[in-house]
C-alpha cells in the first residue's frame, strides 16, 4: 500500500492501481516505516519531508 501525496491530499492505492509496470518512468517511494511512532502528525511531516526531497531532486535534475 502506498500512501501518495498530490495538491495536499493524502491516497491510499498500489502500484498495480497506479499502472506502474516494467516499462514505467522512474518511479520514487519513499520509506516512512515506524518512524512515526503511531502519530498521524509525525506521519504527515515525514511524508511531506519527503515530497520536498523528490521536488528538490527533480529541480537539480539528479538521475
Amino acid at each position: 500500500m502506498l500512501v501518495i501525496f498530490k495538491n495536499n491530499n493524502y491516497y491510499m492505492n498500489t502500484l498495480k492501481d497506479l499502472g506502474i509496470h516494467t516499462k514505467s518512468n522512474v518511479f520514487i517511494i519513499a520509506e516512512i516505516g515506524l518512524n512515526h511512532g503511531g502519530s498521524l502528525t509525525t506521519a504527515k511531516a515525514l511524508i511531506d519531508s519527503a515530497v520536498r526531497a523528490v521536488l528538490s531532486l527533480k529541480s537539480k535534475q539528479v538521475i
